[in-house]
C-alpha cells in the first residue's frame, strides 16, 4: 500500500452530508443488491439442500449434528455452506466498498458495473483464508450483538447457552474477553477488503498490508471512525425522542379516547420502523464509506480532491421517500385502530410451560418445582430424566452434580441409594432432595401435563420403554409428552408409542424438519422464526419455542401464534397470556414490534 501523506485539513473532514447526500444512491443500489444476493444465497442453498436429499438426509439439526460430522457428505456439506456464506459475505462487503467510493466521488457507475466487479474480486476469497473471513463474520456480530440484546443476523448465539454465561461471573469475564479479543482483530484487518479491491493484492498480502496500515495510523483511524459514530448515535437518539419517545408521553393525553390512541400508536410504531430501516441501511453503508474514506486518505489510493456534487435526484427522492411513509403510517394507523382489540389481543391461547419444572418459582426439577408450576397454574411442567447406575430414574439436567450438589460425580455413576443421600440448596438456603420420576409422576397425576425429556448419555429406548410402562401403571399417557433432543430416538419412540405425544427439541435446523415422525416440534428462540412456524403447522405438528424468558420474547412469540412457550419467566408469561400486565397499550405495542427495548 502506498506511504501515507498528509493532506488539506478541510479533505480530513467528514461531514454529515458525505451520507446525506448520497441517501438516493444507497437506497437504489443496496435494495436490489440485498435481493440479488438473497436470490443468489437462497438458489445455492436449494442445490445442497437436492444434494442432501438424494444422499437421503431430509434435515439436518441438533440431534444430528454428531454423527454428520463423522461422514464424508457431512463435511462435504459444511464446506459448502461456507463457501457460499463466503461468497455472500464478500459479494455484500465488496458491493459496499465499490458503492461507497461511487458516492464519495460521484463516479456515477451503474449497478450492473459495481456488481460485476464485486462477482469478479470475490473469487479472490475462495480460499482457506476466504473461508475463515466468513466464519469469522458468522461469529463476531452474534457475539457482539448477544450482549447488548440485539439480533442483526440470521444466526445468532442461541439465549439458553447466552443465558448460561451471564449466570456466571467467570464466564462472562471469559465472554467479554474473547469477543474484545476478536473485535481486536477485525479492527487491525479491516482495511483488508480494501487492499484486495483497490491495490489487487492477494488477500495473505492484503491481510498484512492491513495491519501495517493501521498501526501506522490508528489515531486517525480510531478518531475518524469515533466522530463518524457518534455523529450516527446522535442522529439516533434525536430520532428515538422525536418518533416514540416524545408521542409515547403525548398519548397519554388522549388514552381515554381509544380509537384516536390507538390510532397516534399505531403510526407511531410505523414511522419507528420506517425509521429503524433507513437509519440500518444508511448506517451500514455509511459506516463503508467512513472507512474507505480513511482508507483513501492513508494510502491516496484513488483518493480525489474534488468537492462531491449533490445528485439532483436526492431533493426529490427524500420527499417522495417522506411521503410515502407518512401515507403508510396515516392508512394503516386508521386501520389498525378499528380493528386494534384483533390485531393485538391481550389474551392468548398459548400454553405456559414451565422450564425445569417450575421455572424460577422454585428450585428446578423437584417435586417441590411441580407444586409451585401447579400452585401458579401452568399448563405443563418440563422436566428431565436420567438413569443412575443401577436402573432407577431421577430428575436431573446437568451432566454431572457440580452446579447443584457440589459433588463432580454423574447421575450415571451412582446408584439411587447414594443420590438419595444428596441435597439440592435452594435460593433461601433450605435443602431439597433430588426427585425420582415416580415421585413426579405422582405428585403431577390429574394435575399438571408433563413433557419429559430422555436426558444423558443413557437416553434410549430402554429409557423410553421404562418411562412408558411407569405411564401405563398410572393411566399418564395421555398427560404427558416426551421430549428429546435426539431427533433419531424421538423418531423411534413416535413409531413405538403411537399413542403418546412426542417432541422433538432443536436448536440448529437446516433442511424440512417438519417432515420428521413427532407429534410435535420444540425450537430454539433464535430458530423460531414466522417462516418455520407457519410451516410446522402447515404439516400439522405443534410448536413450542424454548426458552423465552423476557417480556419481548413471550409476546412475540404468542403473538406469531406458537403452541407453547417453554420458560423460566412462569409467572410473566401468565400475566401476558391472561391479560393481567398493567402495561399500557404503546408500551405492550412498542415491546411487540421491538423487544430489545
Amino acid at each position: 500500500m502506498k506511504t501515507t501523506k498528509n493532506l488539506p485539513e478541510q479533505d480530513r473532514v467528514f461531514s454529515l452530508r458525505y451520507y446525506w447526500h448520497g441517501l438516493p444512491e444507497i437506497l437504489y443500489y443496496q435494495i436490489p443488491a440485498k435481493i440479488i444476493l438473497f436470490m443468489m444465497v437462497s438458489f445455492a442453498e436449494g442445490i445442497l439442500g437436492s444434494i442432501m436429499n438424494l444422499t437421503g438426509i431430509y434435515s439436518v439439526s441438533s440431534g444430528e449434528l454428531p454423527s454428520l460430522l463423522r461422514s464424508w457428505y457431512g463435511w462435504a456439506v459444511l464446506i459448502a455452506l461456507s463457501i457460499v456464506f463466503t461468497i455472500y459475505m464478500a459479494l455484500d462487503i465488496i458491493i459496499l466498498i465499490l458503492l461507497s467510493r461511487n458516492i464519495l466521488y460521484n463516479q456515477k457507475k451503474k449497478m450492473r458495473e459495481i456488481i460485476s466487479t464485486a462477482i469478479r474480486v470475490s473469487r479472490k476469497f475462495i480460499n482457506f483464508r476466504g473461508c475463515l473471513i466468513g466464519m469469522y463474520f458468522a461469529v463476531i456480530i452474534p457475539l457482539n450483538t448477544a450482549m447488548i440484546g440485539l439480533r442483526l443476523t440470521k444466526h445468532a448465539v442461541p439465549q439458553f447457552i447466552y443465558s448460561v454465561i451471564r449466570t456466571n461471573y467467570l464466564y462472562m469475564l471469559a465472554y467479554v474477553i474473547l469477543v474484545l479479543l476478536l473485535d481486536f482483530v477485525g479492527i487491525i484487518h479491516i482495511f483488508t477488503f480494501h487492499g484486495v479491491l483497490f491495490d489487487n493484492y492477494s488477500l495473505a498480502t492484503s491481510m498484512h498490508e492491513s495491519r501495517s496500515l493501521f498501526f501506522k495510523n490508528w489515531k486517525n483511524v480510531i478518531l475518524s471512525y469515533l466522530k463518524f459514530f457518534g455523529m450516527f448515535l446522535l442522529i439516533l437518539v434525536v430520532g428515538v425522542v422525536s418518533i416514540i419517545v416524545i408521542p409515547y408521553y403525548v398519548s397519554h393525553w388522549i388514552m381515554q379516547v381509544k380509537f384516536w390512541y390507538h390510532y397516534l400508536i399505531i403510526m407511531v410504531v410505523i414511522l419507528g420502523l420506517i425509521f429503524i430501516f433507513l437509519f440500518t441501511m444508511i448506517f451500514i453503508q455509511a459506516q463503508a464509506m467512513c472507512i474507505t474514506r480513511v482508507y483513501d486518505e492513508c494510502t491516496l489510493a484513488g483518493y480525489q480532491e474534488e468537492k462531491f456534487i449533490t445528485p439532483v435526484l436526492f431533493q426529490k427522492s427524500f420527499r417522495f421517500v417522506i411521503s410515502i411513509s407518512l401515507l403508510a403510517s396515516l392508512l394503516l394507523g386508521y386501520v389498525g385502530a378499528m380493528i386494534f382489540d384483533d390485531l393485538f389481543p391481550k389474551e392468548y391461547a398459548t400454553e405456559v410451560i414451565a422450564h425445569r419444572g417450575g421455572g424460577d418459582l422454585s428450585t428446578e426439577n423437584t417435586v417441590e418445582s411441580i407444586r409451585a408450576a401447579i400452585e401458579a397454574g401452568a399448563t405443563a411442567s418440563e422436566i428431565d430424566v436420567q438413569r443412575t447406575a443401577d436402573g432407577h430414574y431421577v430428575i436431573f439436567h446437568d451432566n454431572t452434580l457440580k452446579r447443584l450438589c457440589d459433588d463432580p460425580r454423574t447421575i450415571q455413576e451412582l446408584t439411587l441409594e447414594e443420590i438419595k443421600k444428596l441435597r439440592i440448596t435452594a435460593p433461601d438456603g433450605h435443602q431439597v432432595r433430588i426427585a425420582t420420576l415416580e415421585e413426579i409422576l405422582n405428585t403431577a397425576k390429574d394435575e399438571i401435563k408433563l413433557y419429559i425429556e430422555l436426558k444423558g448419555k443413557s437416553a434410549g429406548m430402554q429409557m423410553a420403554n421404562d418411562v412408558y410402562q411407569m405411564l401405563e401403571e398410572r393411566d399418564m399417557v395421555n398427560q404427558v409428552r416426551i421430549i428429546s433432543l435426539n431427533a433419531n430416538l424421538i423418531s423411534q419412540v413416535e413409531r413405538t408409542y403411537p399413542d403418546v405425544e412426542t417432541e422433538y427439541l432443536c436448536f440448529i435446523a437446516y433442511g424440512e424438519i417438519e417432515t420428521m415422525e413427532v407429534d410435535a416440534v420444540g425450537l430454539e428462540e433464535e430458530l423460531a422464526t414466522s417462516q418455520r412456524i407457519d410451516n410446522l403447522h402447515k404439516a400439522g405438528k405443534k410448536v413450542d419455542v424454548w426458552t423465552a424468558n423476557s417480556f419481548g420474547s413471550i409476546i412475540r412469540f404468542m403473538v406469531l401464534d406458537v403452541d407453547g412457550i417453554i420458560t423460566d419467566s412462569v409467572q410473566l408469561a401468565l400475566n401476558i397470556r391472561d391479560g393481567k400486565s398493567d402495561l399500557p397499550d404503546f408500551t405492550r405495542l412498542l415491546r411487540i414490534f421491538f423487544p430489545q427495548f
